[in-house]
């Protein structure tokens, strides 16, 4: 089954045999019309023979049709009665097939029986009444039997079908010679397709039968207007009037010749006679609003068109005349509802959606202009004026991906077009693809050499890109050809700032404000060169220049405040960070700086305040809690400050001075259980940081510690501490337990590193003697901490053993009666 699916076309005989006599009839067209009839005659008679082998059994009509093919052919080489064979074999198969029928009428005809004939034709007729030729062979048999009125019905019926038929005119004509009327249409036939010699012999007839005949003088001057004769149109004109006075065509006529020839005034009254002949002449109307636009006078042309547009609503042309009118007014509101209506008739026409983008864009509606362009370009893609309204609007808008796309179509137009390779430099350069826009520049460099713009672009490029050397020859390049170039100055500077050279980047900026001192980037950059060098004074000098052209920049007025805060200048540092909060509310850095500038002078509710904003954007920041708890702390509210202390150690584990600020905060609240921890938590981050400080890591550097240094530093870790006897060895530059890395010597001083946790351990042995109420034992053992605990002796003489340890020795050599109480 499935290979029969595949093949059943082998196996349609019929199908086979209509396809070859298909062929085979197209061949004897050719040659009749090559001129050889007897080939033709050959072809025909093959295709009759083969359609007379077998009945069909399926394809009625299409061998109906392929008979009725055939015996044309015949009839045409004059073969009758193999044609009238097919005829009947047509007919046989189907009887309303109308190319059998004509058929057979056809060989009636040519065996003199046209009586006979106009049956068939009737019955042909009968089946489809828009056949043209059909008319015309029923015409042409009316004729041969001479009967004259009924072939120029049959005539007419097939000129009606094609009014632009002349030769049905010619047949209709040659049996009604004086029929002025189808002279004057068959003028008109030959008007519309544009033949005027035709034309004028035609209404010349028409006029020779009857002088006064209106339709064939302004059929007449129609024709005198297409072939740019405008005096001899009005001529005629002027005679239908002359006729007919109250004819408002003529006189709409009248005005259109007379308008199309600039006589202005003229066609203006004629227009206004045919409206007052006929005030519902909409054609009148739309040419009266069509001279006053030309004329300027677009305030009474609006009113015409609405006069055009209610009379005929569904026309194109005068709401398209209007759209033009109104935008000649620049009532831009009005544009945009009127290009609705005409896009509402033909939606891709695409001059009203071009006014559409036009009228967005004056009334400064950008988004909906490029959304109209995007409409308008759609149906002319190609359309120049609309890319490149469009690439003014993007550049405007900053949209650079589309900008880019657009830029492309342009160039795809015109391959050298500066403009847009210009701006798709610039719009990649934005989008951050610096290679793709230096090539873009260097595309513009090949067709414009002497373009400094595309030096500009490749200087810009470079500037956004890591070469700070090719950047300079760029910028020299530059200056040779312009030396009063300041943008080009600002960037020589900045690659100079890149390769360190930062004399010469300064004598590059002198150099922008020399040529112009308010240059806002060169006094920027120049400010913050001068600040990264130490030289606040004249940083903050170069940032007041800056400010003058840029007063409203929120990075410029707080580079101005680190410069007067690093030179203690903490009232003007406090009003140039006000105008950072005002211009950038959002900015942590001016509020934290703010709030340390008001902490140096003393007000520390308000610098509370402006830690409390900088929190609130980034909470995440230990210092900005230090410096929170130390205004705090200052203005006495000891438990606040312990907080924010608390929040930056936890946020900075080695922040030992938060550590310790939190603990004297814990002091002053008499908190002293709570303040233990925390001092012992601040010396374990400050030996840690030690640590880090002296190794580099946590922990020795195993890289380069001989094996037997990491055994014993391991071995040392382990055990416990052993009682020293020589006091050399753990207070006078030996190694002792206390020093976490064998190979390295312990320090001399006893009781810590540093002079702000010196005091810590007696501190810590205090609050926890039973003295302060405190529930647990002064001394903790060994086993359980592996290190010895800190106790009143130790306390006293900053030593970790009992009196008789070397260390409590070495310590009472150290000791004197003036510290002792």
């Amino acid at each position: 089954m499935i290979g029969m699916a595949l093949f059943q076309g082998l196996f349609d005989r019929e199908a086979r045999v209509l396809e070859r006599v298909n062929h085979l009839v197209q061949a004897g067209v050719s040659a009749l019309d090559a001129g050889s009839e007897a080939r033709a005659a050959v072809a025909f008679v093959k295709a009759l023979s083969l359609l007379e082998v077998r009945e069909p059994t399926a394809r009625f009509e299409d061998y109906a049709k392929a008979f009725a093919d055939v015996g044309e052919g015949l009839l045409r080489v004059g073969r009758l009665e193999s044609g009238q064979a097919a005829a009947n074999h047509a007919m046989a198969l189907d009887r309303g097939n109308v190319s059998a029928l004509a058929l057979q009428a056809d060989i009636l005809v040519a065996q003199d029986r046209a009586t006979d004939a106009l049956g068939y034709y009737e019955i042909a007729l009968q089946v489809d009444p828009k056949a043209k030729d059909l008319w015309e062979r029923k015409g042409d048999a009316h004729a041969t039997l001479g009967q004259a009125p009924e072939a120029v019905r049959a005539y007419m019926q097939a000129v009606t079908l094609e009014p632009d038929d002349t030769d049905g005119y010619a047949r209709v004509l040659a049996l009604s010679p004086q029929d002025a009327e189808l002279w004057v249409r068959k003028g008109d036939a030959h008007r519309r397709r544009n033949e005027p010699d035709e034309a004028q012999s035609s209404y010349d007839r028409a006029l020779r039968i009857d002088s006064n005949r209106k339709d064939a003088l302004e059929g007449k001057a129609l024709t005198y207007v297409g072939a740019g004769e405008p005096q001899r149109a009005l001529r005629c004109l002027d005679r239908v009037i002359q006729v007919d006075p109250y004819d408002p065509n003529a006189w709409r006529l009248r005005g259109d010749v007379l308008a199309a020839s600039n006589q202005n005034e003229e066609a203006l009254r004629s227009y206004d006679e045919a409206l007052r002949q006929r005030d519902a002449d909409a054609n009148a109307w739309y040419g009266r609003a069509e001279l006053l636009r030309k004329i300027g006078r677009n305030v009474d042309a609006v009113y015409a068109y609405d006069r055009a547009v209610e009379l005929s609503p569904k026309s194109l042309k005068p709401h398209t005349g209007r759209l033009e009118a109104l935008r000649g007014l620049a009532r831009w509101d009005e544009v945009v509802q009127e290009t609705s209506k005409v896009i509402a008739l033909e939606p891709n026409h695409s001059g009203a959606l071009y006014a559409k983008a036009h009228a967005f864009l004056q009334t400064n509606r950008k988004d909906e202009a490029v959304a109209a362009l995007d409409a308008f370009l759609t149906v002319e893609p190609t359309s120049y004026d609309g890319l490149e309204t469009k690439r003014q609007l993007l550049l405007g808008a900053e949209r650079w991906p589309e900008l880019v796309a657009t830029c492309d179509a342009i160039l795809a137009i015109q391959p050298h077009h500066a403009r847009a390779l210009k701006d798709k430099g610039r719009a990649l350069l934005a989008l951050g693809k610096a290679e793709e826009s230096y090539a873009t520049f260097d595309r513009l460099r090949v067709a414009a050499p002497d373009d400094l713009d595309a030096l500009r672009g490749q200087r810009d490029a470079l500037a956004h890109s890591k070469s700070p050397k090719v950047l300079l020859r760029a910028c020299d390049a530059i200056l040779q050809k312009d030396p009063t170039d300041r943008s080009t100055w600002t960037a020589k500077g900045a690659a100079h700032e890149a390769l360190g050279q930062r004399d010469e980047a300064l004598a590059a900026y002198d150099t922008v404000l020399k040529l112009d001192p308010h240059d806002a980037g060169a006094s920027a950059r120049k400010a913050g060169l001068l600040l990264a060098l130490g030289r606040h004074e004249d940083a903050v000098k170069a940032f007041d220049v800056a400010l003058e052209a840029d007063p409203a920049s929120a990075n410029l007025w707080l580079d101005k405040a680190r410069g007067q805060y690093r030179m203690s200048a903490f009232a003007e540092a406090v009003d140039s960070l006000e105008r950072t909060t005002r211009y950038a509310p959002e900015d942590p850095k001016g509020w934290y700086l703010l709030g340390l500038s008001l902490q140096s002078l003393g007000r520390h509710e308000q610098a509370v305040g402006a830690f409390d904003r900088t929190l609130a954007l980034e909470a995440k920041k230990a210092k900005v809690y230090v410096g929170k708890g130390s205004s705090l702390q200052s203005l006495k509210r000891y438990e606040e400050a312990a907080n924010a202390y608390g929040q930056a150690a936890v946020l900075d584990p080695t922040a030992s001075e938060a550590l310790l600020n939190q603990g004297a905060c814990l002091l002053e609240l008499h908190r002293y259980q709570e303040a233990v921890p925390v001092f012992e938590t601040a010396l374990g981050s400050r030996r840690r940081t030690a640590r880090i400080r002296r190794h580099g890591r946590a922990g020795p550097d195993w890289r380069t510690r001989s094996e037997k240094a990491r055994r014993r530093w391991r071995r040392s870790r382990r055990r416990r501490p052993s009682r020293r006897t020589d006091p050399t060895s753990s207070g006078f530059g030996g190694t002792s337990w206390l020093s976490k890395d064998p190979t390295k010597p312990r320090r001399r001083r006893v009781s810590g590193s540093s002079s702000s946790t010196a005091g810590i351990p007696m501190r810590c042995a205090r609050w926890r003697s039973p003295s302060n109420g405190s529930a647990k034992p002064t001394r903790r053992s060994r086993r359980s901490t592996g290190r010895p605990a800190w106790t009143r002796w130790t306390a006293r003489h900053g030593t970790r053993e009992g009196p008789s340890s070397p260390d409590c020795l070495a310590s009472r050599r150290r000791w004197r009666p003036s510290t002792a109480r």
